[in-house]
């Protein structure tokens, strides 16, 4: 038997701690996603640097690159700008709720750790 058992805390979440967890974490992955989509507005001219930083912190830009239509519509387009906002919300989705269950079962083990000390 593990020594965790014996305590009120639990090493894992609830599935309604997690739900909250999910619900809580859709604003600031909103808000996460779209400074990164603006990333490549801000910066200025394109160099090495640009697509080192872009490419890890906004992701969502590579695949309206990758499906452009070549010419078809000169000017700015709000399907890629869509595409980017979605795929850079996923992108730090998967981050930010991944951070918040790492954090959690870390905390968790911790505090089972104090009271059992």
């Amino acid at each position: 038997m593990h020594p965790a058992q014996n305590s009120s805390v639990p090493l894992r979440p609830s599935w309604t701690q997690i739900a909250i967890m999910f619900v809580c974490s859709i604003p600031l992955v909103a808000i996460v996603a779209i400074v990164a989509t603006a990333l490549p507005f801000v910066a200025g001219k394109r160099t090495w640097g640009w697509y080192v930083l872009a490419v890890p912190l906004s992701p969502g830009w590579l695949w309206p690159a990758l499906l452009a239509s070549h010419g078809d519509s000169p000017g700015f387009n709000y399907d890629d700008l869509l595409s980017a906002l979605l795929g850079n919300f996923i992108y730090w989705f998967v981050w930010i709720f991944w951070f918040v269950q790492w954090s959690d079962r870390r905390w968790r083990r911790k505090r089972v750790a104090r009271l059992d000390a």
